[in-house]
């Protein structure tokens, strides 16, 4: 299983999931690549702010936890959004990383759970 991690939450030792490229569509890392600190430096000079990561994210230990109410606000936020259904992996991986920051926005902006 793989998921999406916010570049803030990468750690060395993570394997990627998925081959980074670049926006001209060059491949930067190729699957199984096993992050070090100076992909992370990469991964800022060229912009990415996220990567797909092979196994269970390593979830940040001052992260705090999401409850049922906030996580189905959000996914309703992003459903209405939306004009398709996920039908593939990678646009799950788009859902879940749509998700995950709009509960982020909510979260650095103090916001109520019933503010849409």
């Amino acid at each position: 299983m793989s998921s999406i991690v916010h570049l803030e939450e990468i750690t060395p030792g993570m394997v990627l999931a998925a081959p980074i490229l670049n926006r001209y569509g060059q491949t930067l890392l190729t699957t199984g690549v096993v992050i070090d600190e100076k992909h992370l430096l990469m991964f800022k000079t060229w912009g990415i702010k996220h990567v797909t990561i092979d196994g269970e994210a390593k979830k940040s230990e001052t992260s705090p936890e999401i409850s049922e109410d906030l996580l189905n606000l959000a996914r309703n936020h992003i459903k209405k959004r939306m004009l398709w259904n996920e039908l593939s992996e990678i646009e799950n991986d788009l859902f879940s990383a749509a998700v995950e920051r709009i509960i982020d926005f909510y979260a650095t902006n103090d916001l109520e759970a019933d503010n849409d």
